[in-house]
């Protein structure tokens, strides 16, 4: 919140696009996660913002608190969820799209808020950041079966049309043994006879082969399903981490 050696970008929504694979942003993250902020009231302003937000009109004049608290999910790799809740002095919550929205405005930090009377909202702010913490878990969790599904649909594609590729090389391998033994009956002259079924054991050579490759194929799917199960199981073994990154008094004009 105080003012420091980065910017974020515009506004907290552009931060979360960047943090995924952005190392300054992350830099920035980390900077700014770190620091232990104390309460200030920040100062919105709105009617000299150039770009009009209609989900931020009916905030101008009012007042009220935002938390903002960073969500950890760590499984098979680590997420980075930056919560934001706020509440009016009416009690009325606001919507996440309205939270973030609320840094695209100019903004300063006002004059000293005098916190006599004035008790934080804890209630409906803790409401409002659970409800999107479940939300964000539930969508975790559904992109890990989405993950599996994908993978394993992959799996299956590519061992059926391995499968069905050795298997009709193996049908055809058949159909030239069975006629080559057919034609060998004919052969009156022994060297030629012998060189005949010496040119069918290697087609059933061949043939072994092929088929030990097939069963060697579906050993590789089954080590590859069971890679595959192993990684969403560490995936369902969430960690998750909770760190309160500020609380700010706010108002909008």
């Amino acid at each position: 919140i105080h003012p420091g050696p980065y910017r974020m970008g515009r506004n907290v929504e552009d931060a979360n696009v960047y943090r995924i694979g952005h190392p300054l942003a992350q830099r920035i993250i980390e900077h700014y996660k770190k620091l232990d902020l104390e309460y200030e009231t920040l100062e919105f302003n709105y009617t000299e913002t150039q770009q009009k937000i209609s989900i931020l009109q009916n905030l101008i004049g009012q007042e009220g608190w935002l938390r903002a608290v960073c969500l950890t999910i760590d499984s098979f790799e680590s997420e980075d969820h930056i919560i934001l809740c706020g509440v009016t002095d009416k009690k009325i919550t606001l919507d996440k799209d309205q939270c973030q929205r609320l840094f695209s405005c100019k903004s300063r930090i006002s004059d000293p808020y005098h916190y006599a009377g004035q008790q934080i909202p804890k209630a409906s702010i803790e409401e409002k950041y659970y409800a999107q913490k479940q939300q964000i878990i539930q969508e975790s969790a559904e992109r890990n079966a989405s993950f599996f599904e994908t993978e394993m649909e992959k799996l299956e594609k590519w061992a059926d049309d391995l499968k069905s590729s050795l298997e009709m090389q193996i049908k055809e391998l058949d159909k030239e043994i069975k006629f080559r033994k057919t034609e060998a009956k004919k052969i009156l002259n022994l060297e030629s006879k012998v060189d005949a079924h010496r040119k069918i054991k290697e087609l059933e050579g061949k043939r072994k082969n092929l088929r030990m490759k097939l069963f060697e194929a579906q050993d590789d799917v089954d080590k590859r399903k069971e890679n595959i199960i192993e990684e969403i199981e560490q995936r369902l073994k969430q960690n998750i981490h909770e760190k309160e990154l500020f609380y700010i008094r706010w108002r909008v004009i």
